[in-house]
């Protein structure tokens, strides 16, 4: 039986025969870990100089970063690392005189396993501490150690170390299986994406040859990514959580003990080839032709005009046979093997021909079909309303995507959930527009509104899914406004809703109807107080909640109030309804006039209108006609008529901001009106449209005299 002390010996020479190992890992943390933190002697002189607590609080943050697990430098140093001890550690199972020897030793095999295993860990473990420790006294010098950033030291310490590990397990479960250290490296690479690789498969194929597919939730095989250590990594830096942290732990001991079992069972006749194990050489082949003939199908697919399906098939076909072949000459290191298993080639050909021509031709009409109301748990919906209006992050300046927002928040569920289903029964994956014109109340022509609608489906069992659906507006408006007027669906569709909002925003300002932003009479600034802000949010809130489809489609904003926090730099914008009259009761207690731009003293208004309307026959815009074309552009110089049309103007981008205020907007089609104001010395201008009731042969009158 070996004596601890021997153990000890052993471990101590067989550091001798690796000492450049630590050594590199030496140089590396002296280079990433004690030049990062002589950079901080810089910011010493700030300190020094005096900052205020909004400043010294982002000064912490800044160092506290360079330790903790979002120094990407640190981390990729702790996977190189354990790349290399992994590698180098048990490269010697390559090695058939390396082998006889190691084994030859008066050690148990498990032992020396043990002693290879103890010292890679050492190896990255013990540099990285040391200079940690330096790391601290040299911040403590700078005066910048404290319990915050003593704890980011720690965390990050043992954050990377556990990244080490996971990819030194991966790595040594790699070199066990074959006998040549390139094939280990790529054993290794195929190990730390294969799992994700094939959970997004079949998503993948959806969300391509399905029209109606945006993204597809793999529900229970999702958790396949688990296996996946780059995943686990990608993540563990991206966002740690303790549950993940858990799991990471007993994967890797997992891999761990796997990899032990495999040594004890491994044959020393294994050095030198390929895959240790001869059974395992299918079994990869296969694993790994399928997926990758079926990538670089979809790609080819992807690639000709038109998506063909021929050039699919046809990638698919021939990268399936170069892979297949490649595969076989690096396990028999020998050309001729190039195209042996002909019978297991051709059954992977005909599962990826079949698996491909599922999606290309729907035979399972999965692109028409939605999830059963009774499966599915809740539906989260993008209506295209409001596509203007912002989200924030709230603590951040982070860009908040409009329908990814929405789709995580604005949700129908329980009851409503049959308002969802019959604004679904209207869905077409490719809705084409009417060709024909068609006549609206006013007489004037128009033409059907095709919108977009993005829904995310949340089923019982907890997978997702993510479609793309298009509908006519004039067909399925009453069942749109059923959805839009829910408390459920208006509480995520409006992140100003959100109690967070009351107390992330420092300030706001407000826009009228001419462009102009609002002067308050009795502070003669534009910019309203952190409690103001707080105030008028609650009684917006009042406003929002009860506002109609109806009155959103029928009703042009007065004005725009821009929510904002210059420290975290989020912002959000919202328009202000007629309907909104709290709102605009609170804004006039504040000194705030809608009707203040009417005051202004206007040079001249230039009405013109655009000859050019949009005509669904062709990819061109068609000409339109109009006996009165020639009456404009209209210029009116004399005040007082300027005065009389401001009551039918309204702001352009306010009247036009989405597809639904076009269709519903009572305004001259193709009119515009710009009124161009003195400003002291300077001119400005302000768009607007117009509204419909207004007499235009009026004006033009008016501009004839």
């Amino acid at each position: 039986m070996t004596s601890k002390t021997s153990f000890f010996k052993s471990l101590r020479e067989d550091v001798r025969h690796r000492i450049w190992v630590p050594a590199l890992a030496c140089v590396v943390f002296l280079l990433g870990l004690i030049f990062s933190t002589l950079t901080v002697q810089d910011l010493s002189f700030q300190a020094a100089n005096g900052m205020d607590s909004y400043l010294a609080a982002r000064l912490v943050n800044q160092i506290t970063c360079m330790y903790d697990h979002q120094n990407f430098l640190l981390t990729i140093v702790a996977v190189t690392g354990a790349i290399i001890c992994g590698m180098q550690g048990f490269s010697y199972l390559t090695s058939k005189c390396q082998l006889d020897f190691y084994h030859s030793l008066p050690l148990k095999r498990e032992k020396f396993f043990l002693i290879r295993w103890c010292n890679g860990v050492l190896f990255y473990a013990v540099p990285a501490f040391v200079f940690s420790v330096l790391s601290c006294i040299m911040l403590a010098a700078f005066g910048f150690f404290s319990a915050p950033v003593l704890f980011s030291v720690v965390t990050g310490f043992l954050h990377n170390l556990l990244i080490f590990l996971l990819v030194y397990h991966s790595a040594i479960l790699a070199c066990m299986v074959t006998g040549n250290i390139l094939v280990s490296l790529g054993l290794l690479g195929i190990m730390c994406i294969y799992t994700f690789t094939i959970t997004k498969l079949v998503p993948t194929f959806m969300s391509v040859y399905y029209d109606t597919y945006a993204n597809f939730s793999s529900g229970l095989a999702e958790y396949l990514n688990y296996l996946a250590p780059g995943w686990l990594i990608v993540n563990l830096f991206n966002a740690p959580t303790v549950g993940l942290y858990v799991f990471t732990i007993i994967f890797v001991a997992a891999l761990l003990a796997v990899s032990v079992l495999v040594y004890r069972i491994r044959s020393s006749e294994a050095a030198g080839k390929a895959i240790a194990f001869s059974r395992l050489r299918s079994v990869l082949r296969i694993l790994i032709v399928i997926p990758v003939a079926l990538y670089i199908g979809l790609a080819f697919g992807q690639l000709a005009p038109g998506f063909s399906a021929f050039w699919s098939i046809f990638g698919l076909l021939v990268f399936l046979v170069l892979t297949h072949a490649i595969l076989e000459v690096i396990f028999d290191f020998d050309i001729h093997s190039a195209f042996h298993h002909r019978k297991e080639m051709l059954a992977c050909a005909v599962f990826c021909v079949a698996f491909t021509s599922v999606f290309l031709t729907d035979v399972l009409k999965l692109d028409e079909q939605i999830p059963s109301q009774h499966s599915v748990k809740a539906v989260y919906m993008d209506l295209p309303i409001d596509n203007d209006m912002s989200y924030s992050a709230l603590k951040s300046a982070n860009y908040v995507a409009l329908t990814s927002y929405r789709e995580e928040h604005a949700f129908l569920a329980g009851d409503d959930l049959d308002k969802a289903y019959d604004l679904l029964a209207y869905r077409s994956a490719i809705a084409q527009p009417q060709a024909e014109e068609i006549t609206d109340d006013r007489g004037e022509e128009s033409y059907y509104n095709v919108v977009n609608l993005n829904v995310r489906f949340v089923k019982n069992n907890g997978q997702s899914e993510y479609r793309h659906f298009q509908f006519v507006l004039e067909d399925a408006e009453a069942a749109l406004g059923a959805v839009y007027n829910t408390a459920t669906y208006k509480q995520g569709h409006y992140q100003i809703l959100d109690s967070a909002c009351k107390d992330a925003f420092s300030g706001m300002t407000i826009t009228d109807s001419a462009d102009s932003m609002m002067v308050r009479s009795t502070t003669h600034t534009n910019l309203f107080t952190a409690k103001e802000t707080s105030e008028f949010i609650n009684v917006l809130q009042k406003d929002v909640s009860a506002f109609t489809y109806e009155q959103l489609t029928s009703e042009i904003p007065i004005a725009r109030v821009d929510f904002s926090n210059e420290k975290t730099g989020a912002n959000m914008q919202y328009y202000i309804y007629p309907s909104y009259t709290e709102s605009i009761a609170w804004m006039k207690g504040k000194g705030i006039d809608f009707d203040s731009w009417k005051q202004r003293e206007a040079i001249s208004l230039y009405i013109t209108k655009n000859q050019y309307e949009p005509v669904y026959e062709g990819d061109t815009a068609a000409s339109i006609d109009n006996e009165s074309a020639g009456s404009y552009p209209v210029v009116i110089t004399d005040s007082k008529v300027i005065a009389s049309i401001y009551p039918y103007l309204h702001n352009e981008y306010f009247a036009e901001r989405t597809q639904f205020a076009q269709a519903h907007a009572a305004i001259h089609k193709g009119v515009t009106a710009t009124i161009t104001w003195k400003e002291g010395d300077d001119q400005t201008e302000s768009y607007f449209v117009i509204d419909s009731a207004c007499d235009l042969s009026t004006y033009i009158a008016a501009s004839d005299e």
